[in-house]
C-alpha cells in the first residue's frame, strides 16, 4: 500500500528533516520496520522522501503481503519479490496522519 503526500514545506537539512520524519512515524506506528539492520533482517515498510523547497513528497510503501517489495517508478507501482520483506500488521495509517508528520 502506497501512501503518497506533497506537502508545501521547506527545510535547510535534508538529514534532519528525514530523521524527524522517521522518528515520529516510529513513535506513533512501532510495528513499521523502515529499515533493515543486517542482512537477515526484514521490513514490512520503507518511506522515501524528496526533499524540494516548498514541495516535500513523502512515499510511505507499507507492504500487505510477505514476499512482495514495493515502489513506484514513473507513476507507476512495480512490485518485486523479495525474501526481505514481510507483511505488516500493526495499525494502518492514514494519509492525514502521516500529512501531519511531515
Amino acid at each position: 500500500m502506497l501512501i503518497k503526500i506533497t506537502k508545501n514545506k521547506t527545510c535547510d537539512d535534508s538529514i534532519k528533516c528525514n530523521e524527524a520524519i522517521l522518528q515520529k512515524l516510529k513513535t506513533k506506528y512501532p510495528n513499521l520496520i523502515l529499515e533493515a539492520k543486517t542482512q537477515d533482517d526484514q521490513t514490512n515498510s520503507h518511506v522515501s522522501i524528496e526533499h524540494k523547497q516548498n514541495n516535500h513528497t513523502c512515499w510511505l510503501f507499507i507492504y500487505d503481503k510477505s514476499g512482495i517489495h514495493e515502489q513506484e517508478s514513473e507513476g507507476k507501482i512495480e512490485k518485486t519479490k523479495s525474501d526481505r520483506v514481510k507483511k505488516y500488521t500493526g495499525t494502518m495509517p492514514t494519509e492525514s496522519e502521516i500529512k501531519k508528520m511531515i
